[in-house]
């Protein structure tokens, strides 16, 4: 008799557990995949505890007037709590963020000037909360010399970015990055960071990346330096 009642109340747990899954929709209203996904990254960090994550079986992403929220439900389709998103305002990662990276990060100025860096994304890889991003990257140097903007180090090589999700919720950032070796070295390592799939792309010749800006960009930062106030 107990077993009879223990499996009764089992075969109800499962039933409450499952029954939201099936009977209340992913979203409301006009929602991407790649928004309902984001959202989900969203309720994951604001719900943390394990055992609160246990007694939530649904979560639906809602689109309302001017924003999203996240509707949670317990067993049985019970409604739980509703949380607004950030993260569905913009894309996870944005171009310009990947460019400020790898001016920062990707090569040291030879003559102490200013790195410009441009590139052409390969592919990308998710496992929310964490990225990979495929990217080739080429940067170049430039420096005044006498007045005259000159050209200094340069590369033009494959590099994968790693992003995930800071604290703060929906805000992504790049974390780290690993990039090729140059020279002989660069066709090994380039097999071993990078997907078989993203090879061919890779091998094929790079005059597809735009380095014509690059120069214009400088020439700009130059400009605007040289009309700064100098510091006494």
């Amino acid at each position: 008799m107990k077993n009879k009642i223990a499996l009764s109340i089992l075969i109800l747990i499962i039933f409450g557990f499952l029954l939201p899954r099936f009977v209340i929709p992913d979203t409301l209203g006009d929602v991407s995949v790649e928004n309902t996904t984001c959202a989900k990254v969203e309720a994951l960090v604001f719900f943390d505890n394990p055992i609160q994550r246990i007694w939530i079986t649904k979560y639906q992403v809602i689109k309302l007037e001017d924003k999203y929220a996240i509707s949670t439900y317990t067993l049985f389709g019970i409604p739980y709590i509703k949380i607004n998103t950030r993260c569905l305002y913009a894309p996870l990662i944005q171009d310009i963020d990947v460019k400020l990276y790898l001016e920062e990060n990707l090569i040291k100025p030879a003559f102490s000037g200013k790195m410009f860096c441009t590139f052409k994304t390969i592919g990308e890889e998710q496992n929310l909360p964490n990225i990979k991003k495929y990217v080739w990257a080429y940067c170049e140097e430039y420096y005044l010399q006498n007045g005259e903007i000159r050209a200094g180090t340069e590369l033009s090589w494959p590099v994968v970015l790693s992003i995930d999700i800071e604290e703060i919720v929906g805000k992504y950032v790049i974390r780290d990055h690993e990039q090729t070796r140059n020279g002989v070295f660069m066709a090994e390592d380039q097999q071993r960071i990078f997907p078989e799939r993203y090879q061919r792309i890779l091998n094929a010749n790079q005059d597809w990346i735009n380095k014509t800006n690059l120069k214009s960009e400088a020439e700009m930062y130059f400009k605007v330096r040289s009309q700064l106030p100098v510091n006494p």
